[in-house]
């Protein structure tokens, strides 16, 4: 029983190592192709407001540190926190947003 579970064991080890191995070669391959993009120059980026509007329709329910981690994720930028929440703000004024604690929503 023990010997049948451990080929088992073996054999789901080397699928999923070569599973993980397919998989760092397209981390790669993504990470290189958007490396290049952001080199480029040419992509341009949405004023804060539209970024952070993106991120909320993706995920609603964000605070700003996630709002923050998402513009980083989706445009490759750094927008300190502080921007994010005075842009939330009027936002907010402007009836685009509206919060619950510390979540923000469209």
């Amino acid at each position: 029983m023990q010997g049948e579970m451990r080929v088992m064991l073996g054999r789901l080890l080397q699928r999923m190592e070569q599973r993980h191995r397919l998989h760092e070669a397209d981390i790669s391959l993504v990470r290189e192709v958007v490396a290049q993009l952001d080199a480029s120059g040419e992509v341009t980026r949405p004023p804060t407001r539209q970024m952070i509007v993106d991120a909320l329709r993706n995920e609603p329910g964000l605070s700003r540190q996630e709002i923050v981690a998402a513009i980083r994720r989706d445009y490759g930028i750094e927008v300190p926190p502080n921007t994010i929440t005075g842009t939330l703000r009027r936002m907010e004024t402007d009836g685009m947003v509206r919060h619950r604690g510390q979540r923000w929503f469209l």
